[in-house]
């Protein structure tokens, strides 16, 4: 899309395929837009905010990836 100078808006609920793929990500919480930023900047404290999860950000050949940390209480 961008050779031909076109913009393609897509609603992904798989973070880690938007990271790898998009130039930007919009999160919403509550509905409402809370956070524009590119792939880089997403962080454990903006997942935190966002999605109240834990969670860590992992890099593998030259790609981020969010790790979920399912946390275990007995």
């Amino acid at each position: 899309a961008s050779e031909k100078g076109i913009a393609v808006l897509a609603v992904l609920h798989d973070l880690n395929l938007a990271m790898a793929y998009a130039d930007k990500l919009l999160f919403l919480k509550n509905g409402r837009s809370c956070c524009l930023c590119t792939p880089d900047k997403v962080d454990s404290a903006l997942l935190k905010e966002v999605y109240a999860v834990n969670a860590d950000i992992a890099e593998a050949d030259g790609r981020r990836f969010a790790i979920i940390r399912k946390e275990f209480t007995l």
